[in-house]
């Protein structure tokens, strides 16, 4: 059994250690920070959308369920023109006959047998439409001659969309090869940005101060080189321990 040709490919060409910031340095420069402010805030922006774009539509959701109707209009809706049957049974059975009739006559007509004049008028009509057909395609091949140079064209403009087509996709799987896959139910959530404030930086290693997690970080590299697929944290449940007493540790009451 021959190894498969994909088996040292790598999943992702992220590095394992990415290069951090500029502005996360202990001491960074005032246009490093700032720009690592702005990209931070502009992260926290999009989820401040998101989450009015869902308060909005739940609102709309409550002010449509205002409109709806109630039992009692839906009662009154149901029984409109229940009066008015009895007067209309008799019409409606007449009308229903009259269809039946119709039905029955036009079914007769369709069966009656065609007569050897209808059959050779039908033939005529078949073999003239098969003549104006061939005549068509005879134009139409005569004219392909005269359009040779268009129909160049057209080949090569449909080659060069193809050519263009084929970029794409080949740019698409480039760029598939630097972003995490959908390996499970859950999406892959970049862990956020680390960075001080202004406060906060005190300019020496030794009084630093450290943000984020190593461990969460290795974890978060793996889900995003498409490593390990992305999970969710589970807290344990708590077991509810059964208490009861035995028999024989049971006391005596006099």
């Amino acid at each position: 059994m021959d190894r498969p040709r994909h088996r040292l490919d790598k999943v992702s060409k992220l590095p394992a250690v990415e290069v951090p910031d500029p502005g996360q340095s202990y001491n960074p420069t005032f246009a490093d920070h700032q720009n690592l402010m702005l990209k931070a805030h502009l992260i926290e922006a999009e989820k401040e959308e998101a989450k009015a774009k869902i308060n909005r539509k739940v609102e709309d959701m409550i002010k449509n369920v205002a409109g709806l109707p109630t039992e009692e209009n839906w009662m009154a809706e149901m029984c409109q023109g229940l009066g008015d049957e009895d007067d209309n049974d008799a019409d409606s059975g007449i009308a229903e006959e009259d269809k039946d009739l119709k039905l029955d006559r036009g079914s007769r007509d369709h069966m009656k047998a065609k007569t050897r004049k209808q059959r050779r008028k039908a033939k005529l009509i078949k073999m003239e439409k098969n003549k104006l057909k061939e005549a068509k395609e005879k134009v139409q091949k005569e004219q392909n001659i005269f359009r040779v140079k268009s129909i160049g064209k057209e080949i090569a403009a449909e080659e060069k969309r193809h050519k263009e087509a084929a970029e794409r996709r080949a740019k698409r799987k480039e760029m598939k090869a630097y972003q995490p896959l959908f390996l499970g139910p859950h999406k892959f959530e970049p862990q956020p940005i680390e960075i001080n404030l202004s406060k906060e930086i005190s300019g020496s290693l030794r009084r630093v101060r450290a943000e984020g997690d190593l461990i969460t970080d290795r974890f978060k590299s793996l889900q995003k080189r498409n490593i390990m697929e992305p999970r969710k944290l589970r807290m344990p449940k708590k077991v509810k321990v059964k208490k009861y007493e035995r028999n024989s540790h049971k006391m005596s009451h006099p």
